[in-house]
């Protein structure tokens, strides 16, 4: 629609200047470069006009049956309309990797408030409902559109309403309504980094027995700071399918699915130096780059063996390839040393494996200084007996030494209890860890080590696509 209206400007001011005679004199041709601007933004209000018009027909208390192809339509115009004037350019890859055939749950990250623009923009032919944030409906013609489009509000401090969306987001998608697009992070990133994910978008693909498709976006925000001055290039990738028959058992945590136990360990090298990189800087010594690499394989293995755990019955434990280094120079991520010295990770998963343990679920290794940190308690059970006690959790940064939470839990046999969600904002301190303690007087005691930043720290403002 752009290119035609400003087509039909470039004829009608060509028109305008011949009837008038400006082509006759060079001191009138000035107004020709004004009236094919005066007419193109005619064109911009009128459309304007339309779709203030055609919201204003909407019902809000009308529940609709299947989403709007008009204002589909409309709102992907709108988009390449302020997206024109604005300087925007979407670039776009993976996206014939989109299951244009049946409907799938598209995840994302959340960046700024303009990014569900930019996945009408990009995928104008595939009917698509954001699950948002219940204050987006009622904002002015935004919630009549939004209504058309059959995205769903959901209220993020009521448990039980939420809980309504998600089921209305699974019918919508078993019923061939629409496809759904969430933001599992629940809110937007304020530093560019990947917060944790909410557990519930995941179950609508579970339940719905679709697929999911994986999407980044990058340079939102820099839509706003730059509108009107400069361009502004905006990436969106469609990295991944996930097909519905391989979401079962459910990973439910960043530690497994994203992180494989923290990037402690890759599949493609057996020591990753771009991720030590990532979290630890560039090493300074040998020892330096042993010691720490020792650490995040510790924090990896236990994330990733408990979270195994935690998916019984679906899954009930993990296989650790290379139990034992072959030789005096092999660097893997086995947890023998040549020949025949457990590693430091060696405790810790002997500790992850205990048949019961109070355990936590945490969803990151690097925490920056003013961040909340949260854990899920959760006691786990693998022993023939029912299992029952407390724990008292507690978080200690630097010397602060901060008690959180005590739980009382009990469980029957062969099963695993979740319990509370702990949450804390990490104080200012000189260090560079911090520790959650789960303490218990039964033996089902345990403990995370996790790396603290502090926001001078140069690895503070490091970007999720960095």
């Amino acid at each position: 629609m752009v290119y035609v209206f400003l087509a039909l400007s470039f004829v009608l001011s060509g028109l305008t200047g011949w009837l008038s005679g400006w082509f006759s004199s060079w001191n009138a041709l000035w107004q020709l470069p004004l009236t094919f601007a005066g007419i193109f933004l005619g064109f911009v209000i009128l459309f304007l006009l339309l779709l203030f018009v055609s919201t204003r027909f909407v019902d809000p208390k009308k529940l609709l049956e299947k989403p709007s192809r008009d204002f589909r339509f409309m709102l992907n115009q709108f988009c390449r309309l302020a997206f024109f004037l604005g300087g925007v350019h979407v670039h776009v890859t993976g996206l014939e990797k989109l299951p244009h055939d049946h409907r799938f749950l598209l995840v994302s990250n959340h960046l700024f408030a303009f990014d569900p623009l930019i996945y009408y923009y990009a995928i104008p032919h595939d009917e698509l409902a954001f699950i948002s944030k219940k204050e987006n409906f009622s904002l002015f013609m935004v919630a009549e559109i939004m209504r058309e489009l059959l995205c769903l509000p959901i209220d993020r401090e009521n448990d039980r309403a939420a809980l309504r969306t998600i089921l209305k987001a699974i019918q919508f998608l078993k019923e061939d309504k629409t496809s759904i697009a969430v933001f599992p992070e629940g809110y937007t990133s304020k530093t560019g980094e990947l917060n944790s994910f909410r557990n519930g978008a995941f179950k609508i693909a579970q339940k719905a027995g679709v697929p999911i498709v994986v999407c980044v976006l990058s340079n939102t925000p820099a839509i706003l700071k730059n509108m009107f001055r400069r361009h502004t290039d905006v990436y969106l990738d469609v990295l991944d399918i996930i097909p519905a028959d391989e979401l079962f058992p459910i990973h439910k945590t960043e530690a497994w699915v994203a992180h494989h136990g923290f990037d402690a360990w890759g599949s493609d090298a057996w020591l990753q130096l771009p991720t030590w990189r990532s979290y630890f800087g560039e090493p300074e010594s040998l020892e330096q780059l042993v010691e720490k690499s020792s650490w995040l394989q510790c924090a990896g293995y236990q994330a990733a063996f408990e979270e195994m755990r935690k998916q019984w019955p679906h899954c009930g434990m993990m296989l650790n390839w290379c139990f034992n280094d072959p030789w005096k120079t092999a660097a893997n991520n086995s947890l023998i040393e040549y020949p025949a010295k457990p590693k430091p990770a060696y405790a810790f998963v002997k500790s992850a494996l205990r048949p019961k343990l109070f355990s936590a679920r945490i969803e990151k290794f690097a925490w920056l200084e003013g961040e909340t940190f949260e854990a899920e308690i959760w006691l786990l059970n693998d022993s023939p007996e029912a299992v029952s006690g407390s724990v008292h959790i507690s978080v200690c940064v630097g010397d602060q030494m901060t008690d959180l939470l005590d739980w009382k839990a009990e469980t029957c046999a062969n099963a695993n209890k979740q319990g509370p969600t702990v949450r804390f904002v990490l104080p200012h301190a000189e260090t560079d860890h911090f520790t959650l303690t789960l303490a218990n007087d039964a033996g089902l005691s345990n403990s995370y080590c996790l790396q603290y930043r502090k926001k001078t720290s140069p690895l503070s403002s490091r970007k999720m696509n960095q």
